[in-house]
């Protein structure tokens, strides 16, 4: 599923266009060589269904199995449900 993914820096607030590998009710697994803090806080909208950005906080950094970077988002409980 296409996703924007929104992050807000001291400098500013720019988007980006992972590619999703892993989804699910809970959140999302994305490849992106952007670096990550675990805990950090960002947001996604997912381009073809809901406008509204939803909450994530990153769970995981690391490598998919081809050494593809990758990070785990964890969609936040106060969000509404995203799919």
């Amino acid at each position: 599923m296409p996703i924007t993914l929104i992050v807000e820096t001291v400098g500013g607030t720019f988007a980006y266009n992972p590619t999703t590998f892993d989804l699910s009710e809970l959140g999302a697994g994305i490849e992106t060589r952007l670096s990550f803090k675990v805990g950090q806080s960002v947001k996604i909208i997912a381009r073809d269904r809901k406008p509204d950005p939803v909450r994530c906080r990153v769970a995981w950094t690391g490598e998919r199995h081809d050494g593809t970077p990758a990070t785990g988002l964890e969609f936040l409980p106060a969000s509404t449900r995203y799919w």
